[in-house]
């Protein structure tokens, strides 16, 4: 008659699997979401911040005006800017009518396990009304 020495494998076989397939498939689809919901808000806070821009009255207002919206929106999902906002301008002056106003968004990304994050980009143009030179200003 032969003893077997094999109960109990199938329990250290089972926590390999886990280990080496689902633990980083679950990181993975963690950090995924992460980066998706950063995209999302990103793209929300780089529009919104063009909507602003082009409603301004002066260039400088429209800069620090977006620059606060883009702020506000990226704090309702707990998130930060890595660094302040870029604005572009199609046309000198920048409000110009017919011209357009191109924002850029940088938002951190805290990821699992890791000490440094990452930074997700979003980018969002707005034309200027054409009819806001006629605008009482």
């Amino acid at each position: 008659m032969r003893i077997s020495n094999e109960q109990g494998n199938a329990t250290i076989e089972f926590l390999g699997f886990l280990l080496v397939l689902v633990l980083p498939s679950i990181i993975g689809i963690t950090v995924l979401g992460a980066v998706l919901s950063a995209q999302e808000a990103g793209v929300s806070a780089a529009r919104e911040a063009s909507r602003v821009f082009v409603r301004a009255q002066t260039p400088e207002e429209g800069y620090r005006s977006a620059q606060e919206s883009a702020e506000r929106i990226l704090g309702y999902k707990a998130l930060r800017a890595e660094r302040p906002s870029d604005f572009s301008c199609t046309h000198t002056p920048c409000l110009t009518p017919g011209g357009s106003v191109t924002v850029t968004v940088y938002v951190h990304v805290d990821m699992p396990f890791m000490d440094k994050g990452l930074t997700v980009q979003a980018r969002e143009t707005m034309p200027v009304d054409e009819l806001r030179a006629l605008r009482p200003g």
